[in-house]
């Protein structure tokens, strides 16, 4: 499973300028970059590394950023793309449970932006067995091979796995979905470290039934490809 990206010419990363925007150096000039993406990215993101971008016209941001040569590998850092896989998944019928795949038309219907409790989640299912919700997590961290997540303290995550967590009781499907977009991952665990609270509501959450997968990509300067799925830790 792939999705296509636009079209993207290579540039020069500058420096992070605030949270959504970057100064690159594109075509001899240094321009304003659109970022999408809120984590801290200080391992990718260093002065003088060669990045993929995506020209835009008529707004004040020049280009997008998407993405960024680390190793040798290209790291696609446009949180956006995640959800993007997520949909193209789902709309295929495919569904990396471990007892199979969703099969295709088990749910008929798929909402984005759903709301449900105090919360607004990614996706929402709607089919013959009942409901399924979905968070999906864009990923980029990987150290010692091992995916991170978060790279930022981000309440916002831990609230919506609490969420999830309390949402159970209902007797519905929960389910986060950690797209790692990059190749070197082999396993993804919560990053207790950088968010202590993130990790205690991950495996609160899971405790209580919440599923948790994560997927790896190949990214090419013209495409996000799912190539494969790694385990999910809670250490």
């Amino acid at each position: 499973m792939k999705i296509n990206l636009p079209e993207l010419v290579p540039a020069t990363f500058i420096r992070r300028l605030h949270r959504f925007g970057a100064l690159v150096h594109l075509e001899g000039e240094d321009v304003l970059a659109h970022l999408a993406n809120p984590g801290r990215m200080r391992e990718l993101l260093l002065p003088g590394v060669r990045v993929w971008v995506e020209k835009l016209r008529g707004k004040k941001c020049r280009c997008r950023l998407w993405l960024v040569e680390k190793d040798r590998r290209l790291v696609c850092i446009n949180s956006l793309a995640a959800n993007r896989l997520a949909k193209a998944l789902l709309s295929q019928g495919y569904w990396p449970d471990p007892h199979g795949p969703f099969p295709n038309g088990m749910y008929k219907e798929i909402h984005s932006e759903a709301r449900m409790g105090n919360s607004r989640f990614d996706f929402l299912l709607n089919g013959d067995n009942g409901e399924c919700v979905i968070e999906t997590k864009s990923v980029t961290l990987v150290e010692h091979r091992v995916a991170l997540f978060p790279d930022a303290p981000t309440s916002r995550g831990a609230r919506h796995l609490l969420e999830l967590a309390r949402l159970k009781s209902l007797g519905l499907r929960f389910v986060v979905l950690f797209i790692v977009q990059r190749d070197d991952a082999v396993l993804l665990c919560p990053n207790r470290p950088m968010d202590p609270v993130f990790a205690d509501a991950m495996v609160q959450a899971v405790k209580a039934g919440v599923e948790a997968y994560a997927l790896t990509c190949r990214v090419m300067p013209t495409a996000l490809e799912i190539i494969r799925e790694i385990p999910v830790g809670l250490g």
